[in-house]
């Protein structure tokens, strides 16, 4: 289950068994304490605004026509990728998008389209960690102009909707 906090706005991934078994949940971010049924799952007094989605809310198949995202690696050579797919797995060697910086994990982060409105990035527990704009997140909501720092790697993002 995804939540957001309603204090920094971060988008954080929250096994189901520990929002309802735990009395509190603390965000890594900005280390505010979330209430219970802050953290409830949808339905169950959750308040809607801090609730996300599952899953399963990850559009299947490739992006929306009228959506272009671009990520630029900055540095020599710069390489622009365009995103084609809902769920791009970026990574050093078992991604869709490959990175050779010897400080990207294999498999370090994903960025998913849920809407045409709602893009998503989320670290998959890489070693070094995922950067947006110079701050470390778990996963946070993506927009156009954000800096996106994995390893060395310095990724700009263009995300224009038609």
């Amino acid at each position: 289950m995804f939540l957001r906090c309603p204090c920094c706005k971060s988008l954080l991934r929250i096994d189901e068994t520990k929002a309802t078994k735990s009395k509190k949940i603390r965000c890594p971010k900005c280390k505010r304490i979330m209430k219970p049924k802050e953290g409830a799952p949808a339905g169950q007094g959750a308040d809607s605004k801090t609730i996300i989605a599952s899953k399963e809310k990850v559009l299947d198949g490739d992006i929306p026509e009228n959506l272009h995202i671009e990520i630029k690696v900055a540095g020599n050579g710069e390489k622009v990728f365009r995103l084609k797919k809902s769920r791009t797995v970026f990574g050093r060697s078992d991604g869709d998008f490959n990175i050779k910086d010897p400080n990207v994990s294999r498999k370090h982060m994903v960025i998913e389209v849920w809407s045409k409105d709602n893009v998503y990035i989320r670290d998959l527990s890489s070693t070094n960690g995922t950067f947006l704009n110079g701050v470390r997140i778990i996963s946070s909501k993506l927009k156009n102009g954000d800096t996106i720092q994995i390893g060395s790697t310095r990724l700009n993002v263009t995300i224009q909707k038609r």
